[in-house]
């Protein structure tokens, strides 16, 4: 009888590709274990570049897809994780601090805290640049600008009501300070532009027997006017500060009584 040949050749075994991670603070995988085969330096947890080694555990029943036997070498790696830069913000004052750049947990931050309007720069730090890098690929420290903007002028004033006497009046002009006539309930700084707009008693006008000193707010009542009542109308304007802006005029109205 005649016995036929036959052959059995060795199994290929499929050579993984080396992946390509993302640094994310724990260990990963970059070429996946095989009951084929033997592997070391496939897993990492630190950003770089590796090679792992691949040996068949039975060189005698497998070979790679390529035909061979040799161990095969992988090469895998890990990349920095990415850290937005933030954006400064542009805030306005309201006499607390403020934050200008948020915090990450990626970076420290010094610089991104006032309270004062005006511009300011806040610098920021990767805390691994080994692990991590700035979304445009850098790791040098980054300067982000900001500002906190003067806020509106809060002024808020309300007349009073002031009595002359006439006798003295008689003889000479008598002064009102500022405070004598207007209340402030609210004001940003102590410098002020003042102007007379009117002065009446009833529908007649008495502007030219007042004067207002357009600095200080002081009030100039002149001499010969008669007893009366009279409403006097100017118009006030903080000129604002630091961390105030410029108001815009406000009028109010006191009384004069002359008895």
């Amino acid at each position: 009888s005649t016995q036929a040949a036959y052959t059995i050749r060795p199994a290929a075994v499929e050579m993984p590709q080396g992946a390509s991670l993302t640094y994310k603070g724990a260990e990963q995988t970059g070429v996946p274990a095989s009951q084929d085969y033997d592997i070391s330096a496939n897993t990492a947890t630190d950003a770089g570049s590796y090679t792992a080694i691949l040996s068949l555990k039975d060189k005698e029943n497998n070979t790679w897809n390529d035909g061979s036997t040799a161990d095969k070498r992988i090469a895998w790696t890990i990349d920095p994780a990415k850290v937005k830069v933030p954006s400064g913000k542009t805030l306005t004052y309201n006499g607390k601090a403020r934050t200008g750049v948020v915090t990450g947990v990626r970076y420290t931050i010094i610089g991104n805290k006032a309270t004062k309007a005006g511009s300011y720069t806040a610098t920021l730090t990767l805390k691994d640049k080994k692990n991590t890098t700035w979304s445009d690929g850098t790791v040098a420290n980054k300067k982000v600008n900001w500002t906190i903007k003067k806020a509106a002028n809060p002024l808020r004033v309300k007349g009073k009501t002031v009595k002359v006497k006439y006798s003295k009046l008689k003889k000479k002009a008598q002064t009102l300070t500022v405070t004598r006539v207007i209340k402030f309930k609210k004001k940003a700084g102590d410098k002020k532009i003042y102007k007379l707009s009117s002065a009446n008693k009833g529908t007649k006008s008495f502007k030219k027997y007042f004067k207002i000193n357009k600095k200080t707010g002081k009030v100039t009542v002149k001499k010969g006017l008669k007893k009366g009542t009279y409403r006097v109308t100017v118009k006030v304007k903080a000129a604002g500060n630091a961390n105030y802006k410029a108001s815009l005029y406000k009028k109010v109205t006191f009384k004069v009584r002359v008895r």
